[in-house]
């Protein structure tokens, strides 16, 4: 943000001085101290908006209200998200299930026969 500087000159007449040229910048410089010309700082008002940040704003403004508008479409999460779970994690076959679990009452069955022995040996 850039400041000006307001303030009445010591001959009477009023006007804004930029600071650089107050302070002796680049556009040359006003001879005299800040306290000589009666200075006080005011904010510059923002003027309108630049073309490209307008342009940039609205981009990520509308950008995710689009992306939420699309993924929550219930045709489009039937057809991609449902159809693309079923394919990395297929439905259980009725086989493999039977045996996941004959093979957990073996190894059940094993530990329960060596708990007991232990029991058996320690008495």
């Amino acid at each position: 943000m850039r400041f000006c500087v307001v303030g009445e000159s010591t001959l009477g007449g009023s006007g804004f001085v930029d600071r650089e040229k107050r302070d002796g910048g680049e556009a040359g410089g006003v001879s005299g101290s800040p306290a000589a010309l009666n200075t006080t700082l005011v904010a510059a008002i923002p003027g309108p908006a630049h073309p490209p940040l307008l342009s940039q704003m609205s981009l990520y403004l509308t950008f995710p209200v689009v992306m939420f508008w699309i993924s929550n479409q219930a045709e489009w999460f039937e057809d991609y998200v449902i159809q693309r779970k079923r394919e990395l994690w297929p439905r259980e076959k009725e086989d493999q299930r039977q045996e996941l679990e004959e093979f957990k009452q073996k190894i059940r069955k094993q530990r329960e026969e060596r708990l007991l022995q232990a029991a058996q040996q320690n008495s």
